[in-house]
């Protein structure tokens, strides 16, 4: 009989127990909603807010009603509710969240209209019990007719995204948009598939984070009103990574192609773009420093820094050494590429203060290279001189004066080059051609010359050739002179 009450107290005790757990839960679960809503609204950084306007615990569930809204202004805002289920699921979560925005009516009958039943934008998260939470972010495809766009159709290829943080701070996040088409009979465009992939470490304060965050749009297109242009192989990037207490920051930009075209007129094109940028050696609590004097805080507007304020936040800057360096700058063309790179620097070693000075530039040292091809150069100098001339035609003293149309229209731009590669302000390589920059000591070279030389010399050099003018030869009486 005692073994029995033995048996009938355990399973008292996890009867009891399993009973407590969703209560457990639903608790923890409301700490959770309270510190995030907290922790955007103490960061000066954050461009959120996070406000509970309601919070109904439950034993087995709760719910809950909360407000997003900018820190700049408050009244644009969206509401949320939140259905939270406390039950611990056989899939490995403790907690489930199912979070769907609140929208006006007027907007609610809107998205109604495109979305019929269906819920056109909704979260479910789930803390699991490893303490890793997930995050799926998903909205239904639709195609229909546009209201008060007779002729249009409206495609939305829906919406998939996935953010995870796990217990060691490390945030993963996907998410893919299907596409968005408008096609109709006075308008159409296509905003292919985009996707974002980023991985980070987000211990600390935002300026803390670690990590990298890669976009990619697959196609845009568009054509309206005798226009058309399209967009290819469009990618982004940005990354963060920490070095004691300097942070560098990188920057990607890729561009597969473009073509634009309106009317009768020429398409142009360019293919190949590629920007990409580095910011080295910025000391994260300096800068996190100027963001919050700058912010102001997350409930007030911006605080205007004082020039005495700005100029001891640039020392503190400029004594870690920060380094920007263009790693990559080009496109292609059909006239040929342009290219550049370039590295500034700062020696930032016992500098004392900030004061504009020839002591201060001496710290400076920069070293750039630009690119062109002949063709692309030759085109554009063309372009410039034949508006020039174009200009100086339509005076009335070129139509009754004199000067010979013909020998106004010969092409300057040949002379122009040569003219600037003798002078050493180009330097010829293959069909490039090239122009290096540098500044050292205080001191501005161009292709190992002194610039305040080489350009005074040079600059001469880039106005048009000038033409000998000559009397046209007698014409008809009521004849015109064709160009």
């Amino acid at each position: 009989m005692s073994a029995l009450k033995w048996v009938a107290g355990g399973a008292g005790i996890v009867l009891a127990a399993c009973a407590a757990l969703p209560w457990y839960m639903g608790t923890k679960a409301e700490e959770t909603f309270r510190e995030y809503a907290a922790q955007p609204a103490d960061a000066a950084q954050s461009p959120v807010s996070v406000k509970i306007l309601r919070y109904d615990r439950g034993w087995l569930s709760s719910s809950a009603l909360t407000r997003i809204s900018l820190v700049a202004d408050s009244n644009v805002h969206v509401d949320v509710r939140h259905e939270i289920s406390q039950l611990p699921h056989p899939g490995g979560s403790l907690v489930q969240v199912h979070s769907v925005p609140q929208f006006s009516s007027g907007v609610r009958e809107e998205l109604n209209y495109y979305f019929g039943a269906q819920a056109p934008f909704s979260v479910d998260t789930s803390v699991r019990y490893n303490g890793e939470r997930i995050t799926t972010v998903s909205s239904p495809a639709f195609e229909k007719p546009m209201r008060n766009v007779p002729g249009t159709t409206l495609h939305w290829g829906g919406l998939k995204g996935t953010v995870s943080i796990d217990a060691q701070h490390r945030l993963t996040a996907t998410a893919r948009l299907a596409g968005l088409r408008v096609t109709g009979e006075m308008m159409s465009g296509e905003l292919g598939a985009f996707t974002m992939e980023a991985n980070w470490r987000v211990e600390g304060a935002v300026l803390d984070w670690e990590g990298d965050t890669k976009l990619a749009l697959e196609r845009l297109t568009y054509s309206a009103l005798g226009s058309q242009g399209s967009l290819d192989r469009l990618a982004v990037s940005f990354y963060q990574r920490n070095q004691g207490n300097n942070a560098n920051f990188g920057y990607l930009l890729r561009v597969g192609a473009v073509k634009v075209a309106h009317g009768s007129a020429a398409e142009q094109s360019y293919s190949n773009g590629v920007l990409e940028l580095e910011v080295a050696n910025i000391n994260r609590k300096v800068l996190a420093q100027f963001v919050d004097a700058a912010g102001g805080g997350a409930e007030s507007r911006p605080a205007k820094l004082s020039p005495q304020q700005t100029m001891e936040i640039a020392a503190e800057l400029l004594r870690s050494s920060p380094t920007i360096t263009l790693k990559q700058l080009a496109v292609e063309t059909p006239k040929g590429t342009v290219s550049a790179q370039a590295t500034v620097s700062f020696d930032g070693k016992d500098l004392q203060a900030v004061q504009f000075s020839p002591q201060l530039i001496e710290r400076v040292r920069m070293k750039a290279t630009l690119s062109i091809s002949d063709g692309l150069l030759s085109s554009e100098l063309q372009r410039k001189t034949g508006s020039q001339m174009e200009i100086g035609l339509s005076r009335p003293e070129a139509g009754s004066g004199g000067a010979d149309p013909n020998a106004m229209s010969q092409d300057p731009t040949g002379d122009q080059i040569k003219r600037l590669t003798d002078a050493g302000f180009l330097r010829a390589q293959g069909s490039q051609l090239i122009i290096d920059a540098e500044l050292v000591s205080g001191r501005f070279m161009i292709n190992g010359q002194p610039a305040d030389q080489l350009l005074g010399g040079a600059l001469p050099f880039l106005a048009p050739v000038p033409q000998p003018l000559q009397q046209p030869e007698a014409s008809p009486a009521g004849s015109q002179v064709k160009f």
